[in-house]
């Protein structure tokens, strides 16, 4: 057991003999050889944070603005996914990207294929749907949907009879202008 921390003992002194050496570049960058073969930065290269926006209208302002002098650099644009789009600088002399800008659309949740009642039905379809003509005759068909359950039991001792109705009616509404 001795042997084997005099051994690692001596092996540190050896490493501390040969111990990285600090190179100073041309423009002031400070490498360490780390083990005789392959320079290391000592410092690196620091880079931002990527900027979040939620629609690529507010990306493309912030790209023309200027404001962190991209303006006439060349960018690398990625489209990950329908709701997601990044932006990376080009390579740096470390053959490494900044990534820049992320896009991540706010698109609402649209309840296909689920049950609605029909208020939150009528408040959902003004609130996420463009307006138009079809979302008008959908909205007023929705709003005009009555639904009566009925039921009748018939009882005469020795033998008994239900009937039960569902209708589903569409109530039509006449709008007047009155002039």
């Amino acid at each position: 057991m001795s042997e084997n921390i005099k051994e690692a003992l001596e092996y540190a002194v050896e490493l501390n003999q040969y111990g990285m050496e600090i190179v100073t570049a041309a423009d002031g960058t400070e490498y360490y050889d780390a083990n005789k073969t392959s320079m290391r930065r000592l410092k690196p290269t620091p880079y931002p944070t990527p900027l979040h926006f939620n629609t690529l209208d507010s990306l493309i302002d912030y790209l023309k603005s200027g404001l962190d002098n991209i303006l006439n650099s060349q960018l690398l644009i990625v489209v990950e996914s329908p709701k997601e789009v990044n932006v990376y600088s080009p390579l740096d002399p470390e053959v490494k990207r900044s990534h820049i800008a992320t896009v991540q659309s706010l698109t609402p949740h649209v309840p296909f294929g689920e049950y609605e009642n029909a208020t939150d039905f009528n408040v959902f379809l003004q609130s996420l749907f463009e307006d138009s003509d079809d979302r008008e005759t959908v909205l007023s068909f929705a709003s005009a949907l009555k639904i009566e359950n009925g039921s009748e039991v018939v009882d005469d001792g020795i033998s008994q009879t239900m009937t039960v109705k569902m209708v589903w009616l569409v109530l039509q509404k006449q709008k007047r202008l009155i002039q």
